[in-house]
């Protein structure tokens, strides 16, 4: 880069500020910010009946298809106990997130927090909408979660 205002200034700029000279560079992709990229698994399919979910570990990152609900369902979430041995050194505060995806003809799936578990904000899912919830642990030496609903 040169300002036009001699050789010897132009030096010392380009020796203060090396990182101008490389800036059209692309940036690295950070090696966490790529494995989180992978985390979501291919949507499972939920038959149009009330479900428990007992497999905590599955439920991270999850989305659920509900393509064949044609009445009002349950989808009950794992215990509060199995949602903290799932997530190994979870501390209150630790989370992860799930989808739902309504896309029966009729029929509104509600999310129903297992044992341990509480809910906060509208947990039904109905048809031809989807919905975003967050489990967040509340209690680890008493084993407690809130499942939060983040949209719509």
């Amino acid at each position: 880069m040169s300002l036009g205002v001699g050789a010897a200034y132009d030096k010392n700029y380009n020796d203060l500020y090396p990182r101008l000279q490389v800036a059209s560079q692309p940036a690295k992709k950070s090696q966490s910010k790529q494995a989180n990229m992978d985390l979501a698994s291919a949507p499972q399919a939920l038959a149009d009946t009330d479900v428990t979910l007992t497999d905590a570990s599955a439920l991270v990152g999850a989305t659920y298809n509900l393509a064949a609900y044609a009445s009002a369902n349950q989808i009950i979430l794992p215990s509060a106990a199995d949602v903290l041995a799932a997530l190994e050194g979870a501390v209150v505060g630790t989370s992860f997130e799930f989808c739902v995806v309504n896309n029966g003809a009729s029929g509104t799936a509600t999310v129903v927090a297992g044992s341990g578990g509480s809910t906060l904000g509208n947990m039904d899912v109905v048809n031809a909408r989807s919905g975003v919830f967050r489990v967040r642990v509340t209690g680890t030496d008493t084993a407690a979660y809130q499942v939060q609903r983040l949209s719509r």
